[in-house]
């Protein structure tokens, strides 16, 4: 008795296509995450001059890889309050995390229907 196995070339090219598809739906849905993440952390960024809110940036950085932030140095203060130079204390204003934990959430269900 003997058994012949067929068709695995024909399974492997089928299984290589779906994993390549999944991976451009995660992509895609990554890279709306962080879109969507840049617009909400600009749409809760506390405004003086504009500048915080003008430097939040959203980036692609790799395949299912995006980055979003800002390069102004007082972000950090902004996003989780500090003492002054006198010693007072000048509440958070968080705008990136909220953003980015609202973006991870959307993401999460849009995976989950991938």
């Amino acid at each position: 008795m003997s058994v012949t196995i067929s068709g695995q070339a024909q399974v492997l090219a089928a299984m290589n296509l779906a994993v390549a598809g999944l991976t451009d739906a995660t992509d895609r849905a990554i890279q709306s995450a962080g879109l969507a993440c840049e617009a909400d952390a600009k749409g809760r960024c506390p405004v003086d001059t504009g500048r915080l809110r003008a430097s939040i940036e959203y980036q692609r950085t790799g395949l299912c890889e995006c980055q979003v932030g800002t390069n102004v140095s007082y972000a950090p203060y902004v996003e989780l309050g500090h003492h002054t130079r006198s010693g007072s204390w000048v509440p958070a204003q968080p705008f990136l995390f909220p953003a980015y934990a609202q973006a991870v959430s959307d993401l999460k269900d849009t995976l989950v229907k991938l």
